[in-house]
């Protein structure tokens, strides 16, 4: 199975690096509700890191597959640009990346043949489907999914307090 991931991370590495924007399904609940399980993503790739902006959901690529998350702010660390991003359904912000892990900008998100536009971002802002930005945790989620998520974060944090 791993070895299948690492294929098709591989070949959606390459399309990307050769501009081709790419369509892959959601799965997971960090970006709930603006992206479901099921709803098909069109990730294009990004030329220049300084275009992007915070609010604009952005795809990374970790060890075997992509992470898409919303961009929530670009710093300058030891005189390089990292990004951070964070699930909207998320507590806590993932670690910085650099703009090498960056695989690409979310610009379609299509939900049952429909597209949805509660992504979209305009300067900086992002909308939600209220017309304002969404607030920070949204638990529409199902309660237990919310609560073992909020449950595994703390015993991570409490980990590495201790052995870290």
């Amino acid at each position: 199975m791993i070895e299948k991931k690492k294929a098709l991370r591989e070949l959606v590495g390459r399309l990307l690096e050769e501009g081709n924007p790419i369509r892959i399904p959601a799965n997971g609940y960090s970006m709930f509700p603006a992206i479901r399980p099921g709803d098909a993503l069109t990730i294009t790739p990004v030329e220049d890191p300084v275009t992007l902006r915070e609010g604009e959901v952005v795809a990374w690529k970790r060890e075997h597959d992509l992470v898409v998350h919303r961009l929530v702010a670009v710093r300058i660390h030891d005189d390089r640009i990292v990004l951070v991003t964070r699930g909207d359904s998320c507590l806590a912000a993932d670690q910085p990346i650099l703009p090498l892990s960056l695989a690409g900008r979310v610009t379609d998100i299509q939900r049952k043949g429909r597209k949805e536009h509660s992504f979209l971002t305009s300067g900086g802002r992002h909308f939600s489907a209220y017309g304002q930005t969404p607030p920070t945790v949204i638990p529409q989620i199902p309660e237990w999914k919310y609560r073992l998520n909020y449950f595994a974060r703390r015993i991570i944090i409490i980990f590495r307090k201790i052995f870290l």
